[in-house]
């Protein structure tokens, strides 16, 4: 057999005149045996890639030979539903495998770690990071509710720089210096809960890579990540802010009605004579007679017998 035609030259030549007139070259160049070529790139449009994960120091572990797993468009983003780069890792020689959950336009346009979600300048979450900003006077960000809402507005915070970001701007609120958790708390980065261990069906035993304890339930033991992003109805946030309630009241100065006289301390609602009542109490039935401290030869160190009554 010859060598046939290429399948440009034949659709040319297949097709009526008027129509291979309005039929540009680089059109009958792109067909192919199955038809016209599908660009693959535009289906793609809005998903990340990145080459390294935005996290924390809490989430990276202690261990500062980190080996990661990188997987291109390997999930899809808890928030803003597109794919993205998906980073693995062993958080730490006694921590676990954790994971990114959300894309690096999210985690940026909220300044927080992508798996923890907790701000990356404070360490705090972002209701209480947000609150406190606020009462400065700043703008917090937020996405829009609908799916293309949420697109065009990462779309643009995509084209604007970082300057353009609320935080860092201002100083910091006295508040948010003393909330803050400046130092690493790998106890988060612990294994999880066994569930059968929760059933008592586990029979790995000491080999079992989660642990064995039982939950301890309350407000904490209900986290929902989309909560923790937006800031709203967050458990952790909630505790933080009764914390700072507790820290920002004055504190009773206690110290106001209690005096000391010759080494004793006595409380307000005693005689302001300095008349102390004898150890022991008066006797029901007798009288009451004054005592002073410093008439009792005991006090001097020179009591000749410890039992002998006061009053006679």
């Amino acid at each position: 057999f010859g060598s046939s035609p290429p399948l440009a030259q034949v659709v040319s030549d297949w097709l009526p005149f008027h129509l291979h007139s309005s039929l540009s070259p680089r059109l009958l160049s792109n067909m192919t045996e199955k038809g016209y070529r599908i660009a693959a790139d535009v289906n793609k449009e809005g998903w990340e890639k990145a080459s390294f994960p935005v996290l924390c120091e809490t989430c990276l572990g202690d261990n500062p030979y980190v080996r990661m797993q990188k997987e291109d468009y390997g999930v899809e983003c808890k928030i803003c539903v597109r794919p993205f780069t998906i980073f693995r890792w062993k958080a730490g020689t006694r921590g676990r495998y954790k994971a990114t959950v959300i894309c690096q336009s999210c985690a940026k346009m909220k300044n927080v770690c992508q798996t923890c979600l907790f701000d990356l300048e404070y360490g705090l979450p972002v209701q209480v990071r947000d609150k406190f900003m606020e009462e400065q006077g700043l703008n917090k960000l937020s996405l829009p509710p609908s799916k293309i809402g949420r697109d065009f507005a990462l779309q643009e915070f995509q084209k604007q720089d970082d300057s353009s970001l609320p935080y860092g701007k201002a100083g910091a609120h006295p508040m948010l210096k003393r909330l803050a958790r400046m130092t690493p708390y790998y106890k988060r980065n612990e294994a999880r809960i066994c569930t059968f261990y929760v059933k008592g069906a586990c029979n790995r035993g000491q080999d079992c890579p989660f642990r064995h304890e039982l939950p301890e339930g309350g407000e904490l033991a209900n986290q929902k990540l989309r909560d923790r992003f937006h800031g709203e109805n967050d458990p952790v946030a909630n505790k933080m802010m009764r914390r700072a309630e507790e820290m920002s009241k004055p504190k009773e100065d206690k110290t106001a009605d209690v005096f000391s006289i010759a080494g004793g301390a006595t409380s307000s609602s005693e005689p302001a004579t300095g008349v102390v009542p004898p150890p022991g109490g008066a006797a029901s039935g007798s009288t009451y007679r004054p005592y002073y401290p410093s008439m009792d030869p005991r006090a001097m160190g020179n009591s000749p017998l410890e039992g002998e009554a006061r009053d006679k």
